[in-house]
């Protein structure tokens, strides 16, 4: 068995690719754009390949999370499916958290669905989540980053204040008198309260069920 540096053995690339898309399907042209980032600066992909027989048995990816120093994230971690249990997941993990080391990183976070009690044996910790980009991280580098906190703050407060709204409906009446001139009442109870307005895809709700879903997981090397 053999770590390799995906950028520096792109005969791997296809193969890579096809292991990701038995795990998280996507377009081999988007993972070939993913792959075209690597570079020695991170992110990176780290391959698990067999010699014998030259097979690409896992992946995993190292990206840097903007706006904290020394901390790495590593994503796309997968094993083929019919080498699992097989001890190639720790191997891999291992290699991981080398390179993480030798590039002077002293942190590696991660997020996970139903791997907690791998990452666990791993040493890994349950910790706070973080917003992370992987790959994209240059894209929310500085003042960018700061701007997209600031734009979730502002939708999450929106949203609360429509959540407000439609918990307390003003309720109007016109009143007509007999020369013609109206008048607004308010808190007229005779007046049906509005529909409530339709979810939006960014409801407090949806980000409550991702972040159960989701298990956020830290390792200090």
């Amino acid at each position: 068995m053999e770590i390799l540096v995906l950028h520096q053995n792109p005969k791997y690339k296809a193969k890579c690719i096809e292991l990701l898309n038995s795990e998280w399907p996507r377009s081999e042209y988007a993972r070939s754009l993913s792959f075209e980032k690597n570079n020695d600066d991170l992110p990176v992909s780290l391959v698990l390949v067999r010699r014998e027989d030259d097979k690409v048995i896992g992946h995993s990816r190292l990206c840097r999370i903007p706006g904290l120093a020394g901390w790495c994230l590593v994503e796309s971690v997968v094993v083929a499916k019919d080498e699992r249990r097989k001890g190639y997941g720790r191997k891999l993990m291992h290699a991981s958290e080398c390179f993480a080391r030798d590039s002077a990183f002293h942190t590696i976070y991660l997020t996970t669905h139903d791997q907690v009690a791998f990452y666990e044996d791993c040493g890994y910790k349950p910790c706070t989540p973080l917003i992370t980009v992987g790959s994209s991280s240059k894209l929310l580098e500085g003042a960018r980053f700061s701007k997209l906190l600031a734009r979730l703050q502002q939708t999450s407060d929106h949203l609360e204040t429509l959540s407000t709204e439609e918990s307390h409906p003003q309720q109007l009446s016109v009143s007509v008198s007999s020369s013609g001139s109206s008048h607004v009442l308010n808190d007229c109870s005779s007046v049906p309260a509005p529909p409530p307005l339709p979810p939006t895809s960014l409801e407090r709700s949806n980000f409550i069920r991702f972040s159960t879903a989701t298990v956020s997981m830290k390792k200090c090397l």
